[in-house]
C-alpha cells in the first residue's frame, strides 16, 4: 500500500525540521554582513510581548532584555492590528536569526487570517531597542 501524497509531504517536512534543528548555531549571518557570527536563538514559547508595524515588521520580546526583529515573507493581513499571536517554528521549538517560522495573528482584525510566514532577521542591541519609537517597542 503506497502512502498518500499528503503523508509523504508530511514526512519530508518532518525530516527537514529535524535537520534544521540539528544544524550548528554558528553560521554566516547574511543580515549582519558578518561571517561566522553566532546566530541568536529563542524558544517560541518564551515570547512575552510583540509589536507589529504597518510595513510587516514584527518585534518579539523574548525576555526582559532580548528583542528580535522579524519580517513577514509576503502579505500578512491584520498583523499590525492583532491583539495576540501564536508563533510556531517549522517543526522545532527554537528559532534562530535567519530561520523562518509561522505566526498566526489573533483578534483585532475583521477577517481572521491563516498562518503567515516570517523570517527572524536579527536580535536587537539595547541601543537599537531604545531607538525604536514607543509604538513599535514591545
Amino acid at each position: 500500500m503506497r502512502p498518500s501524497p499528503f503523508v509523504s509531504a508530511l514526512a519530508v517536512l518532518a525530516v527537514l525540521g529535524v535537520a534544521t534543528a540539528c544544524a550548528p548555531a554558528t553560521r554566516s549571518n547574511p543580515s549582519s554582513g558578518l561571517a561566522d557570527t553566532p546566530r541568536r536563538c529563542f524558544q517560541v514559547d518564551r515570547v512575552q510581548n510583540f509589536r507589529a508595524t504597518a510595513d510587516q515588521t514584527l518585534y518579539l520580546r523574548t525576555s526582559r532584555r532580548d528583542v528580535f526583529e522579524a519580517r513577514a515573507l509576503g502579505a500578512c493581513r491584520d498583523l499590525d492590528w492583532a491583539l495576540g499571536i501564536t508563533l510556531a517554528g517549522q517543526g522545532v521549538s527554537t528559532v534562530c536569526t535567519g530561520d523562518t517560522a509561522f505566526v498566526v495573528p489573533r483578534g483585532g482584525g475583521a477577517i481572521p487570517d491563516g498562518p503567515c510566514r516570517i523570517q527572524v532577521v536579527r536580535q536587537l542591541t539595547p541601543e537599537q531597542i531604545a531607538a525604536l519609537p514607543d509604538r513599535d517597542r514591545p
